[in-house]
């Protein structure tokens, strides 16, 4: 699908701003809003340092947005900071960094049910990719973040020059001085990401990245091509990487850590804030806090491993004999998994496709994805090895170096 083809049929109704807009800038980054009048202030302070370290006009575009069910407190937080913002529209914010403000919280704006903050991502990239098209932003990049983040000054210079189709930022959560108890829960919640994905890399998982939202510049062709972010109210930016991967290499950034606060929210289901919430209400958060069992990612290098040597030589017989040599299921259970997962319909269909090696191993790999590998993760936990405290974990582990 081509950027046009996604503008015309797939995009936003704001997509029709962009227009209007005149001017010209060499990076944009898309912020969703919601009840974020606390953080706002200093991540446009953090964007103006980084749009003059990068040497030109940068544009923001705050996409201020609730729901009608939302609280009051959310309700009137949007309102003052439209106000403070100045409205809906394009302003001047500093010498290097305008902001484009879209109202999607105010009556009769407001977002529909079920969906949130995936709208909010899709409506404010959706301008952009317009932009990118007419040649009115020159990066091809699209950053995304949050309004509890501070950007560091190298944010818009240090996307490596490659074929990537996303790019994840580093990043670190920090304490929030209003909420000392979050502290050490953002620590835990910290060290469970990091140790997801360690273990994803261990197997040899090609979906082992970060998926958060606040960290992301995607390429706008690519997110064009995948057509763009879900409008979900949660975990939009892992099904958009989940899509975006199986054009192109999700690569991780240099430079230095985006600071994302580390805080109690509701904004969405499940999430960070969510995580803090519920470990901040926990008595022993430290003593309970539990993590996948490192045998169920052995379990999926195993896997990975048998599919990858299945791609070579197409025998089904071979597969089920590698697997039974190195899993740690009883066979039954084994096939039982695999079954739940519709895997060997997968690899019959992967081995149709084409009598070449690539091909078929492609097929595998576009099919077995990060949310099939999570699904994998999720029913060796409940079938085999259930969750372990974290620090036992961080023992056996043989992925994650402790020295």
């Amino acid at each position: 699908m081509s950027v046009q083809q996604y503008l015309q049929r797939y995009a936003e109704p704001e997509v029709e701003l962009a227009a209007g807009l005149d001017g010209g800038w060499n990076y944009a980054v898309v912020v969703p809003c919601r009840d974020e009048l606390a953080g706002v202030p200093a991540l446009l302070a953090s964007l103006v340092g980084a749009a003059a370290h990068g040497g030109g006009s940068s544009l923001a575009v705050l996409v201020i947005n609730g729901r009608d069910d939302a609280g009051a407190a959310v309700h009137a937080g949007n309102d003052e900071l439209l106000r403070e913002l100045g409205g809906a529209g394009l302003h001047a914010h500093s010498e290097h960094l305008d902001l484009l403000v879209i109202d999607r919280a105010s009556p009769g704006r407001r977002l529909p049910p079920r969906q949130g903050v995936g709208l909010a991502r899709k409506i404010g990239c959706d301008v952009v990719t317009a932009l990118q098209d007419t040649g009115q932003v020159s990066s091809p990049w699209i950053w995304t973040t949050d309004g509890d983040v501070e950007v560091p000054c190298d944010y818009f210079t240090t996307v490596p020059e490659s074929d990537a189709v996303a790019v994840n930022l580093p990043f670190v959560h920090v304490p929030v001085d209003s909420e000392p108890g979050a502290a050490a829960a953002i620590r835990l919640y910290d060290l469970s990401l990091r140790y997801y994905v360690a273990g994803l890399q261990y197997a040899g998982s090609p979906y082992a990245f970060h998926t958060i939202g606040s960290t992301m510049v995607v390429r706008g062709e690519a997110y064009a091509r995948v057509r763009g972010f879900p409008r979900r109210e949660a975990a939009e930016d892992f099904h958009l990487l989940r899509k975006l991967a199986k054009l192109g290499p999700v690569v991780s950034g240099a430079g230095q850590p985006l600071r994302v606060q580390g805080r109690v929210s509701d904004r969405v289901p499940f999430g960070t804030g969510a995580a803090v919430s519920r470990l901040v209400a926990e008595a022993d958060a430290d003593a309970t806090f539990l993590m996948y069992d490192p045998r169920c990612f052995e379990e999926l290098r195993a896997w990975l491993r048998a599919l990858q040597a299945f791609a070579a030589h197409r025998q089904h017989e071979d597969f089920w004999r590698q697997i039974d040599a190195t899993t740690g299921l009883e066979p039954l259970l084994c096939r039982r998994i695999a079954t739940e997962l519709k895997l060997p319909a997968a690899m019959q269909q992967a081995a149709a496709a084409s009598p070449n090696a690539e091909v078929t191993q492609r097929h595998l790999r576009t099919w077995f994805d990060s949310l099939k590998t999570l699904r994998l993760i999720h029913a060796l936990e409940r079938h085999k090895w259930p969750k372990v405290p974290w620090r036992d974990a961080l023992r056996e582990a043989q992925f994650m170096d402790l020295e």
